[in-house]
């Protein structure tokens, strides 16, 4: 759903300009989504069938970064659990529109305050192991 919804800003936004400049926009707008949509489906599908672990397991450099980022991609799925259950637990009645708001924008704030963190984090733990960034 977030795909479509990303795809279609973008493409939209495009198409918007594109128009105003009186310039074909329909086969912009289908192949970028065919596309999108495309290379989401294959990724899925590639991250089905393949083990990325042992993929990568041939670099011990590559093999700890994609620890890295799974960890981040399961630290960052925990804390979104978190806010919605934060949400339920502090809320009796269904939450108004403007309480959602002000809980979205909460926890985007929440997830770049701990991304910071943690990629401050992320960095000491590549340098403190040989890594040049």
């Amino acid at each position: 759903m977030l795909v479509v919804v990303f795809s279609l800003t973008v493409s939209l936004s495009y198409c918007t300009v594109l128009f105003w400049q009186n310039k074909p926009f329909l086969n912009y707008f289908l192949t970028v989504n065919m596309r999108s949509l495309d290379m989401v489906m294959l990724t899925l599908l590639f991250g089905m069938r393949v083990n990325i672990y042992d993929a990568f397991s041939f670099s011990k450099d590559l093999s700890f970064l994609i620890i890295l980022s799974v960890s981040k991609t399961l630290t960052l799925q925990r804390a979104y659990a978190e806010y919605i259950l934060a949400l339920k637990s502090r809320t009796i009645k269904k939450p108004s529109q403007n309480e959602i708001y002000g809980f979205l924008g909460s926890a985007i704030a929440g997830f770049l305050d701990k991304s910071l963190r943690e990629s401050k984090e992320n960095y000491e733990a590549m340098k403190s192991r040989g890594f040049s960034v």
